[in-house]
């Protein structure tokens, strides 16, 4: 029964944030509250099959939410750029959020690719230690990334959490775009994650 009742506090919890993500709606939380009531319902019968159920209903509810509160990052404003329309993914186990600012005749891209299980930040990480980046500093919340500028093309990429986030442009010069990557709120982001992650 305590496992339970741990298991309740964290679904409270949980639901509480609902409210703080643009998606949710009344509908929603109403679905979170009596996924939870059955949940609780289904363990006191010790119907396990139909308790599993909403387990998994409530797993990808809360999924849904944080992947919500992740394009919540992307502000409407970022060094000057204003931002166009927030274009959301997900399909096959990877999630991507990306938003392209403009400013004048410069554009500049940011996105947030997340894999289950962290494959693809695995992949960022492998490639800022072999690759060839012509430079490196450090992002708000003390984040190494790394920089290429070639062709013309800059790119900034680093990981934060099991996610790779990347800012891009091929019409700004290194510092605009590095300006941009530090004007994201990657600090609070990250916090984000690693709150998620534990």
């Amino acid at each position: 029964m305590s496992v339970l009742r741990i298991f309740l506090i964290t679904i409270v919890t949980a639901t509480s944030l609902v409210s703080l993500c643009e998606p949710a709606d009344a509908a929603t939380m109403d679905e979170i509250k009596e996924a939870t009531d059955a949940l609780v319902e289904f363990i006191e019968k010790g119907d396990l099959k139909k308790a599993q159920e909403e387990v998994d209903f409530l797993a990808a509810a809360l999924k849904e939410l944080d992947f919500a509160a992740k394009k919540d990052f992307f502000k409407d404003d970022l060094a000057g750029f204003l931002g166009g329309e927030t274009s959301v993914q997900a399909a096959m186990g990877v999630s991507v959020i990306e938003r392209t600012y403009k400013r004048g005749g410069q554009t500049v891209k940011v996105s947030l690719t997340e894999m289950g299980g962290g494959g693809l930040a695995g992949l960022a990480a492998m490639g800022q230690m072999f690759g060839q980046p012509q430079g490196t500093f450090r992002l708000p919340g003390r984040i190494p990334a790394s920089v290429t500028n070639q062709g013309g093309r800059v790119e900034i990429t680093a990981t934060i959490g099991t996610a790779m986030f990347k800012v891009e442009s091929s019409s700004a010069k290194e510092e605009i775009v590095k300006a941009v990557a530090n004007a994201f709120p990657t600090k609070e982001l990250k916090e984000h994650m690693d709150g998620a992650t534990q």
